[in-house]
Parts: structure tokens; C-alpha cells; sequence
């Protein structure tokens, strides 16, 4: 069991690359800490009055991504593999590893380097609705045998495909 020093509120990661395992998170999430690299530690930070605790801090691209993925119908259970991934247990279908990736211009070179970093997935959500995956990023993709979206119904209806 962690032993918690209660007047620590954040915890942060360095290097900025180092990866959050799903167990780490939850632990952190169960005691009440915050946690991210120092990017994510400084926009906690920003605005904040002094008195304002920094453990409820959830970076606002990982809640609208959780938000995106519990609000579904088909999600029996949600899985926090790392930082970037997440287990998406369906009512109907068999789980499917899932990952939003929030790039202006989402590359092929991005994808394959968070499958090297954080490990395969089957399917990744561009989370930007400001921008569009290029069409490097679909055939990296699509070579790596992982499903690009970028619209948010059809990422949804795509969480219905029992395969």
C-alpha cells in the first residue's frame, strides 16, 4: 500500500516522455493526487488561487476524452491501461484498446510513435475538433492494422461493431 503524505498534491513525472502504467494512475486517482508531466502541473497551476488544492486536477484533453469514451452505451467497464490508453470493455463485442491523440495535424509519425512508446491499440480518436489526421496518418494506420477517426460518430459507431 502507498503511504501518503497528504500535504502532496500533485505528483509529477520527469522526463516529460516517461509513460503513467494504468496501476500507477488508479493508485494516484484512489489517494486523491494529481499527476502529468510539469506541462500539466503549470496549467494546474494557472489561475489557481493559493488556497485552490491541486489534486483534483484532470488535464482537460484526458477528461474530455474519459467523458467521450464513458458516455458511450456499450461500455460495460473503462480500463486505464497507461496514460495514453485505455481498455474499452463493451456489453456487446470483446475489449478493444483505445487511444485519443490531440495533434493539430496528427502524422503518421505521431502514431507510430505512441505505439512505440505506450504499445499497440486497436483503434485511435483524433480528439482535435479542430483538425484533421493527414493522409500520412491513415496509411500508417491503416499498416498497422489500427482504425483512425476523427469524427466522433463514427468513432462511436464504431465502439457498437462487435468485432
Amino acid at each position: 500500500m502507498l503511504e501518503v503524505d497528504p500535504a502532496v498534491e500533485f505528483v509529477v513525472n520527469i522526463p516529460k516522455a516517461a509513460i503513467w502504467q494504468g496501476s500507477a494512475i488508479q493508485i494516484l486517482e484512489e489517494v486523491g493526487m494529481a499527476f502529468g508531466p510539469l506541462g500539466h502541473l503549470m496549467k494546474a497551476v494557472a489561475g489557481r488561487r493559493d488556497s485552490e488544492p491541486l489534486n483534483g486536477f484532470v488535464h482537460p484533453e484526458t477528461s474530455y476524452f474519459r467523458t467521450i469514451l464513458s458516455q458511450h452505451s456499450n461500455l460495460y467497464r473503462l480500463v486505464r491501461v497507461t496514460d495514453l490508453i485505455y481498455e474499452f470493455q463493451r456489453k456487446n463485442g470483446p475489449p478493444l484498446l483505445v487511444a485519443g491523440l490531440n495533434e493539430y495535424e496528427l502524422a503518421g509519425s505521431t502514431i507510430r510513435a505512441a505505439v512505440a512508446q505506450h504499445g499497440n491499440v486497436s483503434i485511435i480518436f483524433a480528439t482535435n475538433p479542430n483538425a484533421w489526421p493527414t493522409s500520412d496518418a491513415y496509411e500508417v494506420a491503416e499498416s498497422m492494422g489500427i482504425e483512425l477517426f476523427h469524427e466522433r460518430r463514427k468513432f462511436y459507431q464504431r465502439l457498437h461493431v462487435p468485432s
